[in-house]
């Protein structure tokens, strides 16, 4: 695929014929799908056939054939092998115990009876405003996956824990049975080929630069055929927020998340680092501030204003994910700004993980975040 225009024409293409003929459609995205495993596994059929043949020239009285077909196809099928055996780096983050937030694992224990999906292996806190499953490969294309569950700490203090249940449905609903069994293995090869792609990139041999170049094609053209169920599985997961907490706080959820979103990359970290200019080291801790700081959010105009502006975008093709207004629609709700709340997820439910915060806070040379309006004047990105 050569261009982004490529990629946007092709997936508008898909999108009228899925809806024309959707039978039509899955099917060419099965048999996309399948020729991915296919091309490697013929790498190997060939390397292992060259080697059984040679096998058969040795004792048919003819060593030298022999003897190079073995050389030649035995390290082949090692470098297949090894190929497919790929191992990928599991996400990283500070890794949570069931014993430093029962309420988080009790609820993924709930999702995954209601949902019907398998086990998250484990939780992994991060820096990000984000969250997310990813599964990851333990042996490469020969599957044994690894569910991880990242949680973004900011993600976590920005929202109720009714609000970060909706998010965690919404994440789990990409697992479960809510997609059904074609859209589940979509979903998750659809990672997985990228994950492969860029381990192969990284090879030095002649089999690793020989199926880098295929996916080099491959991948594109699965991730454009591709998109658009991605993006019905994306609403899917919606309906599986709706279903654990009730369409409005699934609403709030991703109201909250976009403009929240938006207070801490437009106000927060600014402010944070225009202290650079002034002083060798931060007045306080970036996290706990945050923790405060998101108590108050923005001003109730200022995120009336973000909402109006979020409202107004149409859903693209850089994202998988449909625009706010479409979601509120499939959702049957309107989008309302967010308000102020007592006690966030992340109090509620990682309270290791803030204890911990604490802790670094009172032994590193950083004082503790202060609370109230004050904090807001230091962060808070200046007007102009």
């Amino acid at each position: 695929m050569k261009s982004v225009s490529d990629f946007r024409h092709l997936v508008a293409r898909l999108e009228r014929e899925c809806d024309v003929a959707p039978a039509a459609y899955r099917t060419k995205l099965v048999l996309l799908a399948a020729l991915g495993y296919s091309y490697v596994v013929a790498l190997l059929g060939l390397s292992l056939g060259g080697l059984a043949f040679g096998v058969g020239q040795l004792m048919a009285g003819q060593p030298y054939l022999g003897g190079k077909l073995i050389l030649v196809c035995g390290v082949m099928s090692l470098l297949v092998l090894r190929a497919l055996w790929v191992r990928m780096p599991l996400p990283e983050g500070r890794r949570l115990k069931p014993r430093e937030a029962h309420e988080l694992f009790r609820l993924l224990e709930k999702l995954r009876t209601r949902e019907k999906g398998p086990r998250i292996d484990e939780v992994v806190i991060n820096g990000e405003f984000n969250a997310a499953i990813v599964q990851t490969p333990r042996f490469g294309l020969l599957g044994g996956y690894c569910n991880t569950l990242m949680i973004g700490l900011p993600l976590m203090q920005a929202l109720s824990p009714k609000e970060f249940a909706s998010v965690l449905a919404h994440e789990y609903g990409h697992l479960s049975g809510s997609h059904g069994k074609l859209g589940a293995w979509i979903y998750r090869i659809r990672s997985v080929w990228l994950q492969m792609a860029q381990g192969f990139s990284n090879g030095s041999s002649f089999i690793d630069r020989t199926i880098h170049r295929f996916f080099r094609w491959y991948v594109p053209y699965f991730n454009a055929y591709s998109f658009v169920l991605a993006r019905q599985q994306e609403y899917e997961a919606d309906r599986a927020s709706a279903r654990l907490v009730g369409a409005r706080v699934a609403a709030d959820a991703l109201v909250a998340a976009d403009l929240k979103g938006r207070f801490i990359a437009e106000h927060f970290w600014p402010g944070l680092y225009a202290q650079a200019d002034m002083r060798p080291k931060p007045e306080f801790l970036p996290h706990a501030t945050m923790r405060n700081l998101l108590r108050y959010g923005a001003q109730p105009e200022e995120y009336s204003q973000w909402l109006r502006e979020s409202l107004g975008r149409i859903t693209a093709y850089d994202d998988t994910h449909p625009s706010l207004r479409d979601r509120l629609e499939a959702l049957g709700e309107l989008g309302h700004p967010p308000k102020s709340i007592d006690k966030s997820a992340s109090a509620c439910w990682a309270t290791a993980s803030t204890s911990s915060s604490k802790r670094s806070t009172r032994n590193g040379s950083t004082r503790s975040a202060p609370t109230g309006p004050c904090v807001m004047a230091r962060c808070r990105k200046p007007r102009r």
